[in-house]
């Protein structure tokens, strides 16, 4: 999804300490938008919480609390935007 340039927003929690560079100590869930990746790997996230809004966390940490929470995501895309082809390959 990322690739095609369609964002995701994620469901996740953390407690103290897991999240590095978080705006928030903990949460017991919390709703970001995931809008890409750095040359390094970590996540560029859109976050609600953090006073410029978008933050890089380490993409470790974030597959980890993401997962731990499921893995839901919900696709962000315009009417139009054909993605269905992608998520027949993640089934």
């Amino acid at each position: 999804m990322i690739e095609r340039n369609l964002p995701l927003a994620i469901s996740y929690s953390w407690a103290t300490g897991e999240l590095p560079g978080a705006p928030l100590p903990h949460s017991d869930g919390h709703l970001a938008v995931l809008c890409g990746f750095t040359r390094g790997g970590d996540c560029a996230i859109n976050d609600p919480a953090a006073p410029n809004v978008r933050v890089v966390y380490p993409r470790a940490a974030i597959e980890r609390i993401w997962q731990r929470n499921d893995g839901i995501a919900y696709v962000v895309a315009p009417i139009g935007v054909e993605f269905a082809d992608v998520l027949a390959g993640a089934l």
